[in-house]
């Protein structure tokens, strides 16, 4: 079965409620022992932070994160991480090295105006120089993806 958990916002001049964030779903979702995490977009380090904790307690997530590839999604993760988690940048790191394990890009080729799949990397669990290491297994045009082996 599938539920539901979405974020809202206290009523405005409400002292009793408070903003429910999807920090707060991710971390409500646990408790109901999901097969799947699929949280729409992380937009924040909170969020983000929650969503990586539970995928590396092997349950299965799903989401999306607007960057320009995968170094950018790293900078960009690791400094919403710090901002709003408190997370130390070489923490963030090991939360998004050790949380996720395929990152899929999509995007709009340079040859085109129709999005298509950009590329697939894999994300080595282990922090390589202090730096997320990535290997790609699939880059637009090609005909074929290389096999995911982390697991």
């Amino acid at each position: 079965h599938v539920v539901t958990i979405e974020a809202r916002k206290a009523p405005l001049g409400s002292t009793s409620v408070q903003d429910y964030t999807l920090r707060h779903g991710v971390d409500d979702a646990m408790r109901m022992s999901p097969k799947w995490l699929i949280v729409g977009e992380v937009r924040t380090g909170d969020a983000a932070a929650s969503l990586f904790r539970a995928q590396m307690s092997d349950h299965p997530g799903l989401s999306t994160f607007h960057a320009e590839g995968p170094e950018a999604m790293v900078a960009r993760m690791a400094l919403i991480m710090g901002v709003d988690a408190k997370i130390e940048r070489m923490n963030a790191k090991d939360l998004i090295a050790q949380g996720i394990e395929v990152l899929v890009q999509v995007g709009v080729p340079r040859s085109g105006d129709k999005r298509r799949l950009i590329g697939v990397w894999e994300i080595q669990p282990e922090l390589k120089g202090g730096n997320v290491a990535f290997e790609q297994l699939y880059a637009f045009g090609e005909k074929s993806m290389k096999p995911i082996t982390r697991r």
